[in-house]
């Protein structure tokens, strides 16, 4: 008799098992909310569903409030259809984390970290009890997102992919996250355009866009807490990242609008089931957890709910996601004008306009106002990426009291598409300083073969007495000139004791594929303007090669005691004028100097110096640019030794 009761007890324990994971499997969630049928017809049991939760709600005191949602007025087996996991086996390769040491911030959430939302959109499961895939699906493309440092990258995952293509038997019954999460694993995943969500898993695996694989994201590891309580949880969250969860619900979570969750009716229809969700935050002022659902914005919060501490922990079910890896498409052209400067040389107004985006602007107008008048517009021809130009409008300015609100703004008229509108124009007050103050300006810089010049001019209404102008390249101060006075509207052109193509530190050589020449006048503020802010003009000099100048003594000799050689430039550029040393006997004796050689010329010089053999013979030895004063394309050959015996009356070349 024992035995037959015991064998009873053993059938119907078996049995509620199997009712019990029948539950668990009914599981489902949408992507489209359209796709969900919608009864047409007037539903009062739900009107009867939606007063006996506010009741239940009141009495629990709960913190949260009911309503009409997008999944409300579904069906009880639609709704269960939408709820449901099965629980599997752990993936082979999970990585399994202890309790860090972890001080909480009090309120953490991905949707706001360091001022960006890193959490993908909200989703819509669709009729398909696919919610299995959704939560895993959400976890790894905001981690797509945090691993790649861009908030914006939005990968939007296939989860038809999954859907068709894992095996095991899962599909819209119902299915376990984990094996989700280890299908992107070990098989990598595309992007929704590769193969569209239909919530149905009668599609074909087949289906899939042919290229998937070059497309796919996959990840490497997948995380379990090592102890699944609210501050491993918390500590999981900030340290790597959101994780996929799951709750155990009753119906009436399909009516939640807002607050902090927690189960409070269900109906005898529909019992309890399991939900996968994403876990997105938490907050230790209302003691809730922050997730983020697939039934659409038309749920909950936009989308995502507050559930109270403990509701997700105590299922002992969650995993986090580590290393995402896969395709980042480039990302496309773009256009971005910019005023980056406004200023005036006399009744001109001049401003500097720039792309900073990485696709060719076509023309456009530049307009000009004027103490928040419009005044007049330029026309700008195209500008490539990272292009800029200095224009000016056709219009001539004087102030207009003590000061005037200069506003000038690229394309406004905006017949150009730019990726940031907001930057398009640059505001400045300028003030009016008097009739009495010169206002000094370079109107013009430019290079003749090795020397700098420029143009500057005193635009201002009295003489403008001496000054000093600068130069810089790529930032660096290289030298001052000094100026003399100049009267009012006079202009005169100056050089800089600066040479292009040398190394020497009054020389200038260009480096790279361009240097940034900049002149500015009067750099040490000598001069009292009525304008202190168009001092400066910078351009963009591209580099070329002139070639180096190469100077050899190609023979040495004597007549009598006068020593005398002849030297040759066989470079590519002429060289201004070099010193040229005699070295008898390893002493230094004197130089001579020679004037200016043009490539390939050859010139004769001798030393103001009588010689006389010390012994048998003497070593004679002359070089050219002696102290190092010309840059040279071979610096080796510049001297040339002899050995002279006077007692036989002829010299002896030394090889």
């Amino acid at each position: 008799m024992r035995n037959g009761v015991l064998f009873i007890g053993l059938v119907l324990v078996f049995m509620l098992t199997l009712g019990i994971v029948a539950v668990a499997a009914d599981c489902g969630c949408s992507k489209q909310a359209e796709k969900i049928e919608v009864n047409e017809t007037e539903n009062t049991n739900n009107v009867e569903i939606r007063d006996n939760i506010e009741r239940a709600i009141i009495e629990k005191e709960a913190k949260w409030t009911a309503g009409e949602t997008s999944v409300s007025h579904l069906s009880v087996e639609e709704k269960k259809r939408l709820c449901g996991v099965d629980i599997g086996f752990t993936p082979n390769g999970s990585t399994r984390l202890g309790m860090p040491d972890f001080t909480y911030m009090g309120t953490f959430d991905w949707r706001d970290v360091k001022g960006q939302n890193w959490v993908t959109p909200v989703k819509s499961q669709g009729s398909c009890g696919s919610c299995w895939i959704f939560g895993a699906t959400a976890a790894f493309e905001t981690q797509i997102n945090i691993d790649a440092n861009d908030s914006a990258l939005d990968f939007d995952a296939s989860e038809q992919k999954i859907l068709s293509c894992l095996s095991g038997g899962w599909g819209c019954n119902g299915g376990d996250p984990r094996s989700a999460l280890k299908h992107i694993r070990d098989n990598g995943i595309p992007d929704e355009a590769c193969m569209t969500y239909h919530a149905n898993d009668d599609i074909s695996c087949s289906s899939v866009c042919s290229d998937w694989e070059t497309k796919a994201w996959t990840l490497k590891t997948i995380g379990i807490p090592g102890t699944h309580t609210t501050d491993s949880y918390k500590a999981i969250l900030e340290n790597k990242g959101p994780m996929v969860v799951v709750l155990n619900v009753g119906e009436d979570l399909f009516y939640y609008k807002g607050g902090i969750y927690e189960p409070t009716w269900t109906s005898k229809e529909f019992k309890w089931a399991n939900h996968c969700v994403m876990l997105v935050g938490y907050d230790d002022n209302n003691e809730c957890w922050i997730i983020k659902n697939s039934w659409g914005t038309g749920w909950g919060e936009n989308g995502y709910g507050r559930v109270s501490y403990g509701q997700i922990e105590q299922y002992r079910y969650a995993f986090w996601i580590e290393d995402t890896s896969g395709y980042a498409p480039p990302p496309p052209p773009v256009i971005d004008l910019e005023i980056k400067d406004i200023w005036h040389e006399g009744a001109r107004i001049y401003y500097t306009i720039k792309n900073n985006g990485t696709a060719t602007a076509g023309s456009c107008y530049t307009s000009l106002t004027v103490d928040g008048v419009y005044k007049v517009r330029d026309s700008i021809n195209s500008l490539g990426a990272g292009e800029w130009k200095n224009e000016s409008f056709i219009y001539t300015w004087s102030c207009s009291g003590n000061s005037d609100e200069i506003l000038v703004c690229a394309d406004y008229e905006n017949t150009v598409v730019e990726v940031n509108e907001t930057n398009n124009c640059k505001n400045e007050t300028w003030n009016y300083e008097g009739e009495n103050s010169p206002d000094l300006v370079i109107t013009d810089i430019w290079h003749e073969d090795d020397r700098i010049y420029y143009k500057i001019k005193n635009n201002g209404t009295v003489n403008a007495g001496s000054s000093y102008t600068s130069l810089t390249i790529d930032g660096e101060y290289q030298c001052y000139d000094s100026v003399m006075p100049l009267e009012v509207g006079g202009e005169r052109t100056e050089r800089f004791l600066q040479k292009w193509n040398c190394s020497d530190s009054n020389k200038w050589a260009c480096s790279g594929d361009g240097d940034e020449i900049t002149v500015y006048a009067d750099y040490m503020n000598i001069v009292p303007e009525s304008n202190e802010t168009n001092n400066c003009r910078t351009e963009l000099w591209d580099c070329y090669d002139p070639g180096l100048p190469d100077l050899v003594i190609t023979d040495i000799w004597h007549t009598g005691s006068k020593v005398c050689y002849t030297v040759k430039n066989i470079g590519e550029t002429t060289v201004v004028s070099s010193n040229i040393a005699l070295i008898i006997d390893g002493a230094y004796k004197m130089n001579d100097t020679i004037g200016s050689l043009e490539e390939g010329e050859e010139k004769e010089g001798s030393y103001q110096y009588k010689w006389v053999c010390t012994g048998r013979s003497d070593v004679i030895t002359v070089y050219a640019d002696y102290e190092d004063a010309v840059l040279e394309d071979d610096e080796t050959n510049n001297n040339r030794t002899e050995t002279w015996n006077t007692l036989k009356a002829k010299r002896i070349d030394n090889p």
